[in-house]
């Protein structure tokens, strides 16, 4: 795969997370396939750690990791990294 072709996909599972819609086999198949990584960021005032990332990954089984930050810019990071892991194909 071109690394263009491999970007637009990259977009459309991120745009396709953003707007939540990953709950169909079809999202985890293109996942796997592609060997993407995308992540959904919101927040949860109520808590006390109330940066929230949920991670879809192709080896993640269950759907999704969700991940609790205290700091804005810790979580910012965390998304960073895990967005980058997939980028070495």
């Amino acid at each position: 795969m071109k690394v263009q072709d491999r970007e637009v996909v990259k977009n459309l599972l991120q745009y396709l997370t953003s707007k939540n819609l990953t709950g169909s086999v079809e999202f985890r198949e293109a996942l796997k396939h592609f060997n993407v990584t995308t992540v959904y960021r919101w927040e949860n005032k109520h808590s006390e750690r109330p940066y929230v990332v949920d991670v879809f990954a192709p080896d993640i089984e269950c759907g999704f990791e969700r991940h609790s930050f205290k700091e804005k810019h810790s979580a910012d990071f965390f998304c960073e990294v895990v967005c980058a892991a997939g980028d070495d194909e």
